[in-house]
C-alpha cells in the first residue's frame, strides 16, 4: 500500500514514546484557550477527517493497529474540559462508536455504551443477545454553564437548564467495555436494531408512501413493506428482518391519525413528522 507522504502518525509516536493509538488520539485533539469563566485550557475542537484518515478501512493511510480502548482512553480524559457537549464531544463519541462497533446512548448528564444495564433484569431475550449487557462503558459530563427560566410567565421560580452548547467537564469515565459487550460490526447492527435506530431514520417520503398504502388497501403485506423500503434503507449490512417488517408496520399505523390530520398534504406531513422526532 502506498503511504501517503505526510503520514507521521508512526514518526511522532515513536519520537514520543507512546502508541501510535495514543498519539492519534493526541492529534485529533485540538487544544486551546477555551473562553470561559475563568478562562482555561481544553479541548476546543475535533478533527473528524483525521481519525477517520487512519480508522476508516478505505483509507490510504488506514492502521490496523490501531487500538480504540486505548484511543478513547486518552481521548476522554477525566476533568479535562471541552469547549462544546454537542459540536466537538458527541461527534468524537459517534466517530469512535461507529469504527469501534457499539452505539453510544445519550442521556442527561451521561454519555454511554446502549448496552449498558443489567443483562438478568431483561425481560426480551434474543437468539443473538438481550441488548442490556453489563456494559460499564460511559462518560459523566458535568456542564459548566446554564441558563434560567421560567416555565410560563406568572411563574414565582426560577428553573435552569443545562447549555450544551457551552464548555463541558468530563466528571469521570469508563472507557474499557465490560460484561458481555464486544464491540464490533456485528454488535453494532445488533443493537442498532434492538435500540430502533434503523426504523429512526426511515425517510418522511417512504413513511408517507407506506400510509398511503395503508389508506387505499387497508392493508400493509411484509412483500410491500419490503419493496418501499429496500431503496431507502439506512445501511447495506443488514437484510431487512421480519422483525424490522412488524416494526415498520406498528410505526405507519401510529402515524395514521397524523397522515389523515394532514389531508394527506406530504409537506404538512413531513413538517408534523419532523416535530415528533424533535
Amino acid at each position: 500500500m502506498v503511504r501517503d507522504d505526510n503520514d507521521t502518525l508512526g514518526v511522532d509516536a515513536a519520537l514520543a514514546g507512546v502508541s501510535k493509538s495514543v498519539m492519534l488520539a493526541r492529534k485529533i485533539k485540538v487544544l486551546g484557550d477555551i473562553k470561559y469563566d475563568p478562562t482555561q485550557h481544553g479541548v476546543v475542537g475535533y478533527d473528524s477527517d483525521m481519525f477517520f484518515k487512519y480508522c476508516h478501512p478505505g483509507s490510504p493511510l488506514y492502521d490496523s493497529s490501531i487500538d480504540f480502548n486505548e484511543l478513547a482512553k486518552e481521548l476522554f480524559v477525566p476533568n479535562e474540559v471541552w469547549a462544546s457537549r454537542d459540536d466537538h464531544l458527541i461527534k468524537a463519541v459517534e466517530d469512535l462508536a461507529s469504527f469501534h462497533g457499539f452505539y453510544p446512548k445519550k442521556e442527561k448528564t451521561t454519555i454511554s455504551c446502549n448496552r449498558g444495564g443489567k443483562s438478568d433484569e431483561t425481560s426480551r431475550k434474543f437468539i443473538s443477545g438481550q441488548l442490556s449487557a453489563d456494559c460499564e462503558w460511559h462518560l459523566k459530563l458535568k456542564p459548566l454553564s446554564k441558563q434560567q427560566y421560567k416555565t410560563h410567565e406568572a411563574a414565582q421560580k426560577w428553573n435552569y437548564r443545562f447549555l450544551w452548547d457551552s464548555p463541558v467537564q468530563i466528571a469521570s469515565c469508563n472507557c474499557d467495555h465490560s460484561g458481555l459487550c464486544n464491540p464490533g460490526r456485528q454488535n453494532r447492527t445488533m443493537v442498532a436494531s434492538r435500540a430502533g435506530k434503523y426504523i429512526e431514520k426511515i425517510p418522511n417520503q417512504a413513511l408517507y408512501t407506506l400510509c398511503n398504502y395503508l389508506e387505499g388497501q387497508g392493508k400493509l403485506s411484509s412483500s410491500l413493506i419490503k419493496s418501499v423500503m429496500e431503496p431507502v434503507w439506512p445501511t447495506a449490512s443488514k437484510n431487512i428482518t421480519k422483525h424490522d417488517v412488524f416494526n415498520i408496520r406498528v410505526k405507519v399505523m401510529r402515524l395514521m391519525p397524523m397522515f389523515r390530520k394532514t389531508n394527506k398534504d406530504y409537506e404538512e406531513f413531513k413538517q408534523e413528522q419532523s416535530g415528533r422526532c424533535h
